[in-house]
């Protein structure tokens, strides 16, 4: 059952006759005021509070203002639009969590194996640098006792090249 009520405003624009029949709740002041707000308005429908109104000329003069409770309709799309907003935000939030998990899951490998090269590569530049002071070392007592040998030069000059380009590899693994 709708529940209606209706507010008659005199062609001076004041409050007429009301009929509050169908409306328990209704107070007549409170409809008077809503009558005349909608009146002021300037629109034929629209919403006020719960309300729809509508607003007809009489023929002696003067508006009826009809006033459709709408509280239980407006309630309810009200309800409905707050649950798909939370449902939005809640599948929008799922998605995110979804696709970080995922992304996690997809890249471990690649940190995995790039965590195991840069340990390769320590480990290779500490296990070169060993045998290249080695090699150097002796390089340098030979050199004392043969001083012009080119072999010598040519060895050092190698172990040095060498030393740097395991230094790089290190520093930049």
């Amino acid at each position: 059952e709708s529940k209606w009520f209706s507010v008659f405003l005199n062609s001076d624009g004041r409050v007429g006759i009301m009929n509050l029949n169908n409306m328990a709740e209704a107070d007549a002041e409170v409809a008077g005021s809503l009558a005349l707000e909608a009146a002021s308005t300037g629109h034929e429908t629209g919403f006020m509070q719960d309300y729809l109104y509508q607003i007809t000329d009489r023929n002696g003069g003067g508006k009826m203002v009809l006033f459709l409770n709408c509280e239980t309709k407006l309630t309810a799309a009200r309800t409905l639009a707050l649950i798909s907003l939370a449902a939005c935000a809640g599948g929008i939030l799922l998605a995110w969590l979804i696709v970080t998990v995922a992304s996690r899951r997809a890249i471990a490998p690649i940190v995995r194996q790039i965590e195991q090269q840069k340990q390769f590569i320590t480990n290779a530049s500490h296990d070169l640098k060993t045998p290249l002071t080695v090699i150097s070392t002796n390089m340098q007592l030979l050199q004392s006792d043969l001083p012009d040998n080119p072999w010598i030069r040519s060895t050092q000059k190698q172990t040095a090249q060498m030393r740097r380009l395991v230094e790089e590899f290190y520093y930049c693994g």
